[in-house]
């Protein structure tokens, strides 16, 4: 009988051509997780199609029949090649081990034996014929249909585990799982069509030709074996920081549970271009524009809103070394940050502190000396008055000093308290023979009561010993020439009022607290200013600072806890 060559059969040809390059190339990523299983999987595409073939080309003969026969030890690579790669994409390596593989191995050593020995059970060979395309006319058995049904089990899981993982993934996973199902499932479907004689000849080794196309494209357009989901959901949505994967074209193809958490007002989508989620920050744009150019790993620190993150962005290639896109990596560095700012800011201030102690200190040091050599010469008793003036401010400084060094901008239990109780307290520490409290109208605020003492004694001390014009070259003994300061505080709808009728305050201290609500330097506006911005600071207060009517100074303490007041809200007035 002679054999027989038409474009099925040349269709069977392009398969195994088309098929055989796939499975060399997979096998030289045999590195890559799933790839051995892939080349298994396309070896046997090409196997089936070849042993098809020969059927046709040797149709009639012995020869045909061990044609029909290699088909079925090719059969069971295919669809064990097939769950196995299901399992590890799928990150369900951890299924597979001696006992999975011995498993696998058991239907096609039991079906090749029947078929090999020319089983009942698997088929009768009847006689040639020259009406089927082998030349021969086969019964097939119960074992082939167990044979058949074992085969569609198998395939049915691994569609089951490739579709569970389509639903859960990033889009360019599904494009993959899409490619996967649309490979495998065309030539089953064209097997079970010819198994339920609704065609007349077997299309299923031309189908294998669609597997092979598929399979090409998803290794070279979808980088399937560069990019596939191994261990994904282990590593990467573990990871506490946001993990980006952005292809060469700028667009998100996959990120992490934490992007999302990280990005919670508008978080990246995979298949958008990533600089679209990004804040309308030409610093940050840039930024990210040059992490995207760079050709090593970078890391940077940027500034975001209220956050402060760093990005490491890693170059991200395939097998062949070639760029196919970038890993950004945020860390959100906001705590760590605020530590460094806030040990950075305690430096500076120990340095103020210095600055402060030999500046300040110094000038009632040398009043001090200075007076004390006039007593011991002239025996007046207004020198011993200057000295001990001197030795008060001295002590003043060395309270402030320490109010700062130990309490910073750190607070203890809040309570409800009296400004009326606190502020009279506080007087009452104050030496101040030569001024007057007057308290307007009172409230109870919540705040740490030794804080809110520690604020009135500097502000009563400013008042008193500056006259509230804040100038360090002003001699102590000086200022208590003039009559003493008559000093006001006054409880509004929102905080508090502390005003004297002194001079008042320089327009660029009170601008530079205004502006920034706390004293930057105490060499200019002392170290009292500074304990008082800290207590408000503290408190998350606001302080501003204006000169009253009658030209004293005015601090303004709003944004306080008032629980109960003495005032009308509408117009912050005594009633």
């Amino acid at each position: 009988m002679d054999g027989r060559f038409a474009l099925y059969e040349l269709l069977q040809v392009v398969t195994v051509v088309v098929v055989v390059p796939v499975a060399i190339y997979t096998w030289n990523q045999r590195e890559n997780p799933g790839a051995k299983a892939i080349t298994a999987v396309l070896l046997g595409v090409a196997g089936w199609a070849g042993s098809s073939l020969a059927e046709s080309l040797f149709r009639g003969s012995e020869a045909a029949l061990v044609a029909t026969r290699l088909i079925y030890v090719f059969v069971p690579i295919i669809t064990a090649g097939l769950l196995v790669f299901a399992l590890i994409y799928t990150n369900r390596d951890r299924w597979l081990g001696p006992r999975t593989y011995a498993l696998l191995a058991v239907e096609p050593v039991v079906i090749n034996v029947l078929a090999w020995t020319n089983a009942d059970v698997w088929w009768t060979v009847r006689t040639t014929t020259d009406a089927e395309r082998i030349g021969w006319e086969l019964v097939w058995g119960p074992a082939f249909y167990g044979h058949t049904a074992y085969t569609y089990l198998v395939l049915a899981t691994a569609t089951v585990l490739f579709v569970e993982f389509a639903t859960g993934t990033e889009r360019l996973y599904k494009r993959q799982v899409s490619g996967i199902l649309i490979s495998v499932a065309t030539p089953w479907i064209a097997n079970a069509l010819y198994l339920l004689s609704l065609l007349d000849r077997d299309p299923t080794p031309i189908a294998l030709g669609v597997t092979g196309v598929g399979v090409a494209w998803l290794v070279w357009n979808e980088r399937m074996l560069e990019l596939t989901p191994i261990a994904r959901d282990t590593v990467v949505e573990t990871i506490t920081d946001a993990v980006i994967v952005i292809d060469e074209n700028g667009t998100v193809v996959d990120s992490n549970r934490a992007t999302s958490e990280l990005f919670e007002n508008s978080p990246p989508q995979v298949g958008k271009q990533f600089e679209r989620f990004l804040p309308d920050d030409d610093r940050i744009r840039e930024a990210y524009r040059t992490l995207l150019a760079a050709d090593e790993q970078r890391t940077v620190e940027l500034e975001v809103a209220d956050r402060y993150v760093t990005v490491d962005a890693s170059p991200l290639e395939d097998v062949r070394g070639e760029r196919i896109g970038t890993v950004l990596v945020v860390h959100d560095v906001t705590e760590q940050k605020e530590r460094e700012l806030e040990l950075r800011r305690r430096n500076e201030q120990l340095d103020q502190f210095a600055r402060v102690v030999s500046h300040d200190l110094r000038n009632p040091l040398q009043v001090a000396t200075g007076s004390l050599d006039l007593a011991h010469e002239t025996g007046e008793e207004e020198y011993f008055d200057r000295v001990e003036r001197a030795h008060d401010r001295m002590e003043w400084l060395i309270d402030d000093l320490l109010a700062l060094a130990r309490e910073g901008d750190r607070l203890g239990d809040r309570s409800a308290v009296s400004i009326e109780s606190v502020a009279r307290d506080a007087w009452g520490t104050v030496r101040t023979p030569q001024a007057s409290l007057s308290v307007t109208a009172d409230a109870t605020v919540r705040a740490d009561p030794n804080r809110l003492r520690q604020l009135f004694e500097n502000l009563f001390r400013n008042a008193v010993e500056h006259g509230s014009t804040n100038s360090q070259s002003q001699a102590p003994e000086d200022t208590a020439e003039h009559a003493g300061p008559e000093v006001t505080v006054e409880a509004t709808a929102s905080g508090f009022v502390v005003s004297d009728d002194g001079p008042g305050m320089p327009a660029s201290i009170r601008d530079e607290i205004n502006r920034q609500g706390r004293v930057s330097d105490p060499d200019r506006s002392g170290i009292g200013l500074t304990v008082v911005s800290a207590v408000v600071e503290a408190h998350d207060w606001m302080l501003h600072v204006t000169n009253g009517e009658s030209g004293g100074a005015r601090f303004e303490i709003s944004g306080v806890d008032v629980l109960e007041a003495d005032v009308d809200p509408a117009t912050e007035k005594t009633r």
